[in-house]
């Protein structure tokens, strides 16, 4: 058995995707964060697991993405940017889904 344990948290960024022709605007983005672990496997505690996130995301919070990320500011390029700062958080489990949410649409990342 694996088992997967997520939190989830919002964040504001202003966006501007020139390459899909939308100009500045801003989103509330709900980001989740998955780590799996196998049966037996330490787990790390829920909690850890949001504060984690929180950290990673506190530093994209009410600003331009594009800044943050250091690419165009997509939703992927912020799962990307939450992958590589999760990845340096020391939580034991393997980082193994994202997800970025605005209304009616998600972008999943499996890793």
């Amino acid at each position: 058995m694996e088992w997967s344990l997520c939190a989830s948290s919002t964040v504001s960024v202003a966006m501007r995707l020139e390459s899909m022709g939308y100009g500045l605007h801003g989103h509330d983005v709900e980001v989740t964060a998955c780590y799996c672990y196998g049966e037996g496997e330490a787990r790390d505690d829920l909690e850890a697991i949001g504060a984690a996130l929180d950290s990673a995301l506190s530093r994209a919070n009410r600003r331009p993405l594009w800044e943050v990320t250091g690419r165009e500011g997509t939703l992927e390029d912020l799962l990307e940017y939450v992958a590589r700062s999760l990845s340096a958080s020391g939580l034991r489990g393997r980082l193994c889904y994202l997800r970025a949410r605005v209304p009616g649409r998600e972008v999943e990342l499996r890793l």
